[in-house]
């Protein structure tokens, strides 16, 4: 997201040390997330995959005419 933000991708900027924040419509959510978590996926165990399809549940809830502010943290 970093990336995307500093070629102008993205509209959002470094919010603090560690973290940036992007204006982003839900597509985009579904495509970084889709980029992010493909396979192989680094995001291994039933566990975090619960949580990952619990979250793509919740972004298929939100409004696509809205946008919305997406913040990465860098840990």
């Amino acid at each position: 997201m970093k990336h995307r933000i500093a070629t102008g991708e993205l509209q959002g900027r470094q919010e603090d040390w560690g973290s940036w924040a992007a204006k982003v419509t839900v597509a985009e959510i579904r495509t970084l997330m889709d980029e992010w978590f493909r396979e192989p996926l680094q995001f291994k165990g039933a566990y975090n995959l619960e949580l990952l399809d619990l979250v793509r549940t919740f972004v298929a809830s939100l409004d696509e005419d809205v946008p919305y502010a997406l913040v990465a943290s860098e840990l």
